[in-house]
């Protein structure tokens, strides 16, 4: 039930909570913002106070509901709409429910630069715009990111931020060189910037210098030491012993007709098993063993990131 109080007395509430959390009073600051929401429901600043706080809580799923009703009641309030695509894009990482966060973070963001378009809000755009393009990267189209982000770059030249989502777009459609430029300004402009550092370091690797690679990793591991672990150089004979194990373990099962082994040239630490089987159902079959479960697990132990698992369909054949 609304408490009926005065607009003045709701944006003093607001005003009282954001102070709280700058001064890390978290549990006040909600309590104050909740306050405010309870008295005017439609308050757009009261209900973005209440997602943010709620995110930085660290209750995920509380903070997206929360940014869902502030977007249903204010969806045409610019500053809802960048904070809850930005809070889908760049700080959820799993969701309970609701489906896929970057991509629902994308709708958002395109759902904003229109709105900024209509109020001819140039600043707000262009902050849309780069909000997009992360989604855009993180859902690996890259060539739609640069696209989105050379518009944005004509806008706000000089903002590392915008530079670095350049970078990480260039490398990941291989123009190592320029993507190099672009990151080498930003650690310029911005010295401690780990992730420019980190994905010079993996530039450095694809090109061939190790000696890069290794400096600008231990850099990145220096700013960000949780964020970025040194690399674990894996001793092949232990993956070997991996595989072995369970070579012996699937005896008399084993569906798989064929598997490679693999280690990148330019990115040594990295290693990729391709395995064939005659069908989808076989492949299943095998994922569901418990021995190829504990394989994973023990791969998994020895590398210092997740594994990655694709499912790929065989459309072309040539010799």
């Amino acid at each position: 039930m609304a408490s009926h109080q005065s607009a003045a007395d709701v944006a003093r509430l607001v005003e009282e909570a954001a102070d709280l959390f700058d001064r890390d009073e978290l549990q006040a600051a909600l309590a104050r913002v909740k306050e405010a929401v309870a008295s005017d429901p439609s308050n757009a600043t009261a209900l973005r106070w209440h997602a943010h706080i709620l995110a930085e809580l660290g209750q995920p799923e509380s903070a997206r509901l929360a940014y869902e009703d502030a977007v249903e009641r204010c969806g045409h309030d610019l500053d809802v709409l960048i904070d809850a695509a930005d809070f889908y894009v760049t700080h959820l990482e799993d969701l309970a429910a609701g489906g896929e966060p970057t991509e629902r973070g994308l709708e958002l963001a395109r759902q904003g630069q229109r709105v900024a378009r209509q109020r001819r809000d140039d600043e707000a755009e262009a902050e849309l715009a780069l909000i997009a393009a992360m989604a855009l990267s993180q859902l690996g189209r890259p060539d739609e990111a640069l696209s989105l982000l050379d518009q944005v770059a004509r806008a706000r030249p000089d903002d590392p931020a915008v530079m670095m989502e350049r970078g990480f777009a260039l490398y990941e459609l291989s123009r190592f060189d320029e993507a190099r430029a672009q990151l080498l300004e930003v650690a310029r402009r911005v010295p401690e910037e780990a992730w420019a550092h980190h994905t010079l370091g993996l530039i450095a690797e694809r090109v061939g210098d190790r000696g890069e690679a290794t400096r600008r990793f231990e850099r990145a591991f220096e700013i960000a030491p949780d964020e970025f672990p040194r690399p674990i150089e894996l001793p092949p004979e232990e993956f070997d012993a991996a595989v072995e194990e369970w070579i012996r373990a699937s005896e008399g099962w084993r569906t798989p007709g064929r598997s490679v082994q693999t280690k990148d040239r330019d990115q040594p630490t990295t290693y990729v098993q391709i395995v064939e089987f005659p069908s989808y159902e076989a492949a299943m079959e095998n994922s569901e063993r418990p021995e190829t479960a504990r394989l994973a697990e023990r791969l998994a132990a020895l590398c210092d990131a997740p594994p990655t698992f694709r499912n790929l369909d065989v459309v072309r054949e040539a010799l």
